[in-house]
């Protein structure tokens, strides 16, 4: 999901690229900016609407933690640093040469460096959240599905929602993301601890991993958290822990007191 509403989001630049392509054929006159910032500011709207939804409805933070503004700002960095280094050189080796003042327009590169440096901001810090975020209620979603299908007489409930690798392309040697979700079943607040065997399609054991303590409250549906778990990330990012292959089976038991 997050993939394709990534792509979703690209669709103006995109679009640009393409006709940008057809003005160099002769194909088309001229590349229709207006359409593409159109189309932009359309979904940009729907993310915000979907980011102030996502705040008020699940109380998702519309921004992401520090670690990851830090990591996205180093990588801007570093690219357009890298950039810039790789301009300013030219433009002294061009002076040199002699070269004529067309031949290469150091002021059109600064700009377009400027404006895709703005562009990755705008998707580390905005698109990429808002999809991942809708990929997280999505997950929630079929964890509450799935619970309402449980077996209620339990005092709690556990079930699988996702087992994925995070990636598209290049996944190997990628381990898989587990979202194991746990339901109060019961009337009253608990604590609660889990053992998880986790066993892939041919029911091989791919590990097993006991979950931390957690305080739920009655009805309350939560990711299980274990020692994998980062819960210093953004809440819509974490998972229950980590496998070499997909899990397809798991076993399990528990035990829990009332909470204090």
């Amino acid at each position: 999901m997050v993939f394709i509403l990534m792509i979703i989001f690209m669709l103006p630049f995109l679009i640009l690229l393409w006709q940008q392509h057809y003005v160099k054929e002769g194909k088309r006159e001229k590349v229709n900016v207006k359409f593409a910032l159109l189309l932009f500011s359309l979904l940009f709207l729907a993310s915000l609407i979907g980011q102030i939804y996502f705040l008020m409805q699940y109380d998702l933070p519309l921004y992401v933690t520090g670690e990851q503004y830090l990591i996205g700002l180093l990588m801007v960095a570093f690219s357009l640093g890298l950039i810039a280094i790789i301009n300013i050189g030219v433009t002294i080796w061009s002076k040199k040469k002699n070269m004529p003042k067309g031949a290469y327009n150091s002021k059109l590169v600064w700009k377009v460096t400027g404006g895709i440096g703005v562009i990755v901001l705008l998707f580390i810090f905005w698109f990429m959240p808002f999809a991942e975020k809708a990929s997280y209620v999505l997950a929630f979603h079929n964890a509450v599905d799935a619970v309402a299908q449980a077996d209620e007489e339990e005092e709690f409930s556990i079930v699988l929602v996702r087992s994925e690798r995070d990636c598209v392309r290049r996944c190997a040697g990628r381990k898989y993301d587990n979202h194991f979700y746990i339901s109060n079943n019961s009337e009253g607040k608990k604590e609660v601890e889990f053992l998880i065997r986790a066993l892939d399609e041919e029911q091989n054991e791919l590990k097993v991993i006991e979950s931390s303590l957690m305080r739920t409250d009655p009805g309350e549906i939560l990711l299980l958290e274990t020692e994998e778990t980062n819960t210093d990330s953004n809440v819509w990012n974490r998972y229950s822990f980590q496998t070499d292959d997909a899990v397809y089976y798991f076993q399990y038991d528990y035990h829990y007191r009332n909470a204090e």
